[in-house]
């Protein structure tokens, strides 16, 4: 019974893992979730060694690997056509609580020249009225310094 109790949570944190990547905390978070469920059906100490068993089955898996999730989310926004400030994206991985260090040694592939052709695009697109699109670059995370520059540029 404790096996198929193990396999059915297992599978359950698999299908989670897999459907989009998650941080190590959400990972946690699901497992504890998954044994509350569980909990009427077997004792304390047996619900203790099940979670044993799943954490260290996760730690072997690449699903719950939080760097390859890391690298993933910061590429998908980097190849995005919605332009996004290195900012925002860290403020979204901080929300999905990717440990802070895996962060920046994500962001720190980014080439330094990104939130400038991020800016570049966005000015083509609305060069009518400079400083509502000051004020739409401030409200997306974009540093004022780098809107200056890069308008100073384009005029």
């Amino acid at each position: 019974m404790l096996e198929e109790l193990t396999g059915k949570i297992y599978q359950k944190l698999l299908d989670y893992a897999y459907y989009k990547p998650r941080s190590e905390r959400e990972v946690t978070d699901k497992l504890k979730t998954l044994c509350s469920t569980y909990l009427s059906e077997v004792s304390d100490e047996d619900l203790v060694l099940v979670v044993k068993i799943i954490r260290d089955k996760t730690s072997e898996d690449e699903a719950f690997d939080e760097v390859k999730s890391v690298n993933m989310y910061v590429q998908s926004f980097v190849n995005s056509t919605q332009p996004r400030s290195i900012r925002s994206i860290q403020n979204f991985l901080y929300k999905k609580r990717f440990k802070s260090d895996t962060i920046d040694a994500s962001l720190a592939q980014i080439p330094e020249t990104f939130e400038k052709e991020c800016i570049a695009n966005i000015i083509q697109k609305t060069r009518k009225k400079p400083e509502l699109l000051k004020k739409y670059l401030l409200s997306k995370g974009y540093r004022y310094e780098l809107i200056e520059e890069v308008t100073s540029n384009t005029d």
